[in-house]
C-alpha cells in the first residue's frame, strides 16, 4: 500500500525533466548483495533490461540508457543512447564517463541536429580532453589518478540505424533471425582493442615501428608495454602523456625510457549499420561477461529466455561458468565478498536492448517516453524515490515552499493537499486492482514471473549453535513420536533392534570384505565399481573411536569456537592436529570453499579424513587444504594468508615446551591483528611451567596477549571442555 501510494504522489509531484524509468515496480533498479538489476523497462518502442555484479572492492564497471531527445534543446534527434564503461585502476574514469559523455554527445548532435560518426567521435575526443585536465588539476594531490583509465562502449539507436562506437574490449552483440532455418545468430558489431588480438598487435607494432617492447608476453598475457592489456581508452594518462609517468606514481606504472608519442589511444572504432526486420535484439556487456560466455552462448540464453530478468541471467550464466572453472559451486561463489571476488570473475554489466518493433519503429519523429538510469551498486542519489521523500518532507515543514516558483504557500494548504490526494488514491484503489510485478501489459516483450526464479533466496545466516525454541521443539517430536527415556541395559538396547540388521561393526567389516562391497558383484565384476574406492576399515567408521569421547563432541566445540571467535563464513581458520575431521567437518561445511586449513601428522587419520569423511559428508567441493606434517611449517599453506581463528585440540599436549613456543612464534605472523584468535584445549603447561611473568613476557615478545579461560558444555553429553586463549595485539 505504502509503495503505491508513493508512486501516486511520484505521478502528482515527479520533477518535468525526470532522470530516471519509472516504468514497473523496480522503477530504480534493485539490489540483491553485490547484484545489481533492472529486470524489465520500456525505451521509445522497445524494452530493455540491465544488470551489474560487482566483483572489485569499488565497482569499476558503470552503465546507463538515455532514450527521448538526443540535443540539449529538447527538440529532435530522437532517440536511444546505451553506454558501458568497464574501468580499470579504480573507479573515477569510469564515472567521470558516465557524467559527461552523453552530454557532449548532446551538445555536439544539437550543433549539428543530427546523429552521425562524426558527432560521436567529438564527444570521445571531449570527455577524453576533461578527463585529462582533471588528472592534470589532482595531479598534485592525487598523482595515482593518472593510472586510472576505462574501456567505453556506446550504442545509439536514431531513425533506423545503429551507431556503435568502442575503445576497449566491451562487446556489443546482434542477434538476428535466420528465416530459412528459424535460427537466431550472433553477429559481433564491436571492434575491441586487446593486446590478446593479433590484429590490435599489429596495430601497435605499425604505430611504434622503433620499440620492440611496445607488447609484451607477461604470464602468458599480451600487455601493452608489459602493463595493460587494451590498446584504446579513456584515461590511462600516463601512457599518453609523458610528464605524467614519473614518480610519484607507483614503480610498477613507470617506464624505463620516456616516450615520444601517445602508446594507447582514445580514438573509437565506430560501425554504422542500418537495422533490418530480422535483427531482434541487442547485447551490450563489458568483457566480465565474454570471458565466460561466447557470442552464441549468450545470444541463445536471451532468445530462448523471457524477456523480463534476461540481463540477470546472463549474468547468472557467467558467474556459473567462472565458478566451474575454478571448480566450485555457484552458491558458493555467491558468498564471497567484494574484492575477493576479483581473483574469480571481473565486474560484468550486462544491457539487453529488444528490437520490438523492427526498424521502421525505431525512427522515432516524436518526442517519446523519458529514459535515464544508471546501472550499478553505485547509483546516484538522486532518485524519484528520494524526490517523493522530499516533497512528503516538504508537507510536514511549515516553512514549505514551491522551488519551482520561489512562492511561500502555508504548510496548512499543503497538508489539506496531501490529505485530499490520500483520500483521491484510496478512492482509485477500491476501483482497480493493485498492478501486480508482472502485468505489464504495455510492454511488447513477454514480463512472465520467470524472473522471479532466477533470484536465490537470500535472508539471515543460519545459527551456529541450536536456540532453546530448537531444544524444545525436539523434545516435542520426541514426544509426539512416544519416544521416552532411552533403555540402560545392553538387553534393552538389543531389544529395540527387532526388524533391524543385528550385524556387528566386525560382521559388516567381514562383508566387505569378503564381496569387495555391500552388492554381491562376482567374478571380474566383483573388482570395482566405485570412484573412490574406501578402505572396508573406514566404511565401517572404527575412525570414529578413536577419541577419547563421542564422536558427536565435535559438533560441540565448532559452536563454541565459531561463536567465540565471531566468525563468518569468509574467515580463514587453521586446525592444528585435525584428526580424522571430527570438528573440522563442521567447520568446512560452514566456512567458503578453501577457508579451512589443517596440519596432521597421522597416516590413518587422513587416510580416512580424505577417503571417507569429506566425500561422505558432500563437502569435496569445499576444497579444504589438509596437509600432512609435525615440523609446524605453515608457510605450506601460502606466505599471505592471515587466519582469523587457530585451534589446537589437545596437540599441544604431546609436543615438547620448546616446540610449542616454536609453534606459537610461526603462528603469531599467521594471525590477524586484534580480530584473529589462538585456542588451545585442555592446559597450558607449556606457560605454566615458565612461570606467569616469564610467560606473559615471552607471549608479548611475540605479539600475543592471552586473554583467559573459556568452558563450554556438550549437548548431548555430561561433559565440559576447557579452552585457553590468545590474541594478538601487535605485528
Amino acid at each position: 500500500m505504502t509503495e503505491r501510494f508513493m508512486n501516486f504522489l511520484r505521478s502528482c509531484w515527479g520533477p518535468s525533466s525526470r532522470r530516471h524509468d519509472h516504468s514497473g515496480t523496480d522503477a530504480l533498479g534493485r539490489q540483491d548483495g553485490l547484484l545489481w538489476y533492472k529486470d524489465i523497462g520500456r525505451l521509445a518502442n522497445g524494452d530493455f533490461s540491465m544488470a551489474v555484479v560487482q566483483a572489485n572492492s569499488l565497482v569499476e564497471d558503470q552503465s546507463q540508457i538515455e532514450s527521448g531527445s538526443l540535443s540539449l534543446h529538447g527538440l529532435g534527434p530522437y532517440g536511444t543512447f546505451v553506454g558501458i564503461y568497464d574501468g580499470h585502476g579504480g573507479p573515477e574514469t569510469s564515472r567521470y564517463i558516465n557524467d559527461h559523455l552523453f552530454h557532449h554527445l548532446k551538445r555536439f548532435a544539437s550543433e549539428r541536429q543530427s546523429i552521425s560518426a562524426d558527432v560521436i567521435r567529438k564527444a570521445f575526443k571531449a570527455t577524453e580532453e576533461g578527463f585529462l585536465s582533471l588528472v592534470t588539476n589532482q595531479w598534485p594531490v592525487k598523482p595515482q589518478i593518472a593510472a586510472v583509465g576505462s574501456c567505453c562502449l556506446v550504442g545509439i539507436i536514431c531513425s533506423g540505424t545503429l551507431y556503435v562506437a568502442n575503445v576497449g574490449d566491451s562487446r556489443v552483440v546482434l542477434g538476428r533471425l535466420v528465416k530459412a532455418t528459424g535460427e537466431v545468430l550472433a553477429v559481433q558489431l564491436s571492434e575491441e582493442h586487446n593486446a590478446g588480438i593479433e590484429s590490435v598487435r599489429q596495430e601497435l607494432h605499425a604505430l611504434h615501428p622503433d620499440d620492440s617492447e611496445i607488447v609484451v608476453l607477461k604470464h602468458n598475457v599480451w600487455r601493452v608495454k608489459g602493463v595493460i592489456q587494451v590498446s584504446r581508452s579513456i584515461g590511462d594518462v600516463y601512457l599518453k602523456k609523458t610528464e605524467f609517468n614519473r614518480e610519484p606514481l607507483q614503480a610498477k606504472f613507470l617506464l624505463r625510457e620516456p616516450f615520444q608519442r601517445p602508446i594507447l589511444s582514445s580514438e573509437p572504432s565506430i560501425s554504422v549499420l542500418p537495422l533490418q526486420l530480422q535483427d531482434q535484439f541487442l547485447i551490450f556487456a563489458s568483457d566480465g561477461l565474454w570471458e565466460h560466455l561466447s557470442n552464441q552462448e549468450a545470444v541463445d540464453i536471451v532468445q530462448n529466455n523471457p524477456c523480463s530478468g534476461i540481463a540477470r541471467r546472463l549474468v547468472k550464466a557467467a558467474l556459473q561458468e567462472a565458478a566451474k572453472k575454478r571448480e566450485m559451486r555457484y552458491s558458493d561463489l555467491k558468498k564471497i565478498d567484494r574484492g575477493v571476488r576479483r581473483h574469480f570473475h571481473d565486474d560484468i554489466t550486462v544491457i539487453v536492448v529488444f528490437l520490438n518493433s523492427g526498424p521502421t519503429g525505431w525512427v522515432i519523429s516524436h518526442k517519446g517516453p523519458t529514459v535515464s538510469i544508471r546501472g550499478g551498486i553505485d547509483r546516484p542519489a538522486s532518485s524519484l524515490t528520494s524526490y517523493a521523500s522530499a516533497k512528503l518532507a516538504e508537507l510536514l515543514d511549515p516553512m514549505a515552499t514551491l522551488p519551482s516558483k520561489g512562492i511561500t504557500v502555508p504548510a496548512s494548504l499543503l497538508l489539506l493537499t496531501a490529505a485530499a490526494a490520500l483520500l483521491l488514491f484510496l478512492l482509485l484503489s477500491s476501483l482497480s486492482p493493485a498492478p501486480s510485478s508482472s502485468s505489464a501489459a504495455s510492454f511488447s516483450c513477454p514480463t512472465t514471473s520467470a524472473a522471479s526464479s532466477i533470484a536465490a533466496a537470500t535472508g539471515p545466516p543460519d545459527p551456529i549453535s541450536p536456540t532453546l525454541d530448537d531444544i524444545a521443539w525436539l523434545k516435542s517430536q520426541l514426544v509426539l513420536n512416544s519416544i521416552q527415556e532411552p533403555p540402560s541395559s545392553p538387553a534393552a538396547w538389543h531389544s529395540l533392534r527387532k526388524g533391524i540388521n543385528p550385524r556387528t561393526r566386525d560382521q559388516q567389516l567381514a562383508d566387505l570384505r569378503r564381496f569387495k562391497g555391500i552388492s554381491h558383484y562376482e567374478g571380474d565384476d566383483a573388482e570395482n565399481h566405485t570412484a573412490l574406492p574406501c578402505p572396508e576399515e573406514l566404511l565401517v567408521e572404527e575412525h570414529h573411536s578413536n577419541y577419547g569421547e563421542p564422536w558427536a563432541g565435535g559438533r560441540d566445540v565448532f559452536e563454541f569456537l565459531a561463536t567465540a571467535a565471531s566468525l563468518s563464513p569468509a574467515d580463514h581458520v587453521l586446525e592444528i592436529g585435525c584428526g580424522t575431521l571430527r570438528v573440522g567437518l563442521h567447520f568446512i561445511r560452514y566456512l567458503d570453499p578453501a577457508r579451512f586449513h589443517c596440519l596432521e601428522r597421522d597416516e590413518l587419520s587422513l587416510m580416512a579424513a580424505l577417503r571417507y569423511e569429506i566425500p561422505s559428508q558432500g563437502l569435496l567441493h569445499k576444497r579444504p587444504l589438509i596437509l600432512r606434517g609435525e615440523d609446524m611449517e605453515f608457510d605450506r599453506f601460502g606466505s599471505d594468508v592471515l587466519y582469523d581463528l587457530i585451534y589446537a585440540s589437545a596437540v599441544f599436549l604431546h609436543m615438547p615446551d620448546a616446540l610449542v613456543w616454536v609453534g606459537l612464534e610461526r603462528l603469531s605472523a599467521r594471525l590477524k591483528l586484534e580480530k584473529g584468535r589462538i585456542f588451545v584445549s585442555h592446559n597450558i603447561k607449556f606457560c605454566s611451567r615458565l612461570g606467569g611473568d616469564v610467560c606473559t613476557n615471552r607471549l608479548t615478545n611475540l605479539g600475543l596477549e592471552y586473554v583467559g579461560k573459556r568452558t563450554h558444555d556438550s549437548l548431548l553429553f555430561n561433559h565440559y571442555e576447557i579452552w585457553f586463549e590468545f590474541r594478538k595485539l601487535k605485528a
